[in-house]
């Protein structure tokens, strides 16, 4: 749905990232008209990339075996002694990651990129005008560690980051999700 904003919040490693992810993936994946972004304020590609790649196995071979994160990370370390198809399972997952950015259906910017919405609007606007016709899926992880309006009171930052995510998916004619994270050492407001 172009110019929708939609949040996923929850405690800190409930699977609010993996979720996002897998739908990210899921999009990548099923629809040649569609370009996901992903956006990490806090994790690096290093991080991110075996967790996709574990998602693309699983959704292109549902009944194949399941891979694990350490199997795609060191390879020659756990795939050691394990049978053939894991072998053959993590080559896939590779060569279907690899398919899907090369022909720029998923597309990742992680925290080294920077953690700002400039930096995301940067790369957003570089995908909408390369491509005009294309569905855009974006999915920004971590709302809450954004650096952008850092000089404000954590609720009224919140807002003035949603206000600009909000004004990105409408701006763009873009689909996105957002992650964040509930924090135990913000400020209980029992008004609300």
């Amino acid at each position: 749905a172009s110019g929708a904003l939609m949040y996923v919040g929850g405690r800190a490693n409930s699977g609010k990232t993996a979720t996002c992810l897998m739908i990210g993936t899921d999009i990548a994946m099923s629809d040649e008209n569609a370009i996901v972004i992903i956006h990490s304020t806090d994790d690096s590609y290093e991080q991110i990339e075996p967790r996709i790649k574990t998602n693309i196995y699983r959704m292109f071979n549902p009944e194949g075996p399941k891979l694990s994160i350490g199997m795609v990370v060191q390879p020659n370390l756990n795939l050691r002694g394990q049978d053939e198809k894991y072998y053959l399972a993590w080559s896939k997952a590779n060569e279907l990651f690899k398919n899907l950015i090369e022909k720029e259906r998923l597309v990742i910017i992680d925290s080294e990129d920077g953690a700002t919405l400039s930096t995301l609007e940067r790369n957003v606007r570089y995908y909408r005008s390369r491509y005009p016709d294309r569905k855009l899926m974006i999915i920004c992880d971590n709302t809450h560690n954004y650096l952008d309006f850092m000089n404000m009171e954590q609720s009224s930052r919140m807002t003035m980051i949603s206000n600009q995510q909000k004004n990105l998916a409408v701006k763009y004619h873009a689909c996105m999700i957002a992650t964040a994270e509930y924090r135990k050492n913000m400020p209980m407001d029992h008004s609300k």
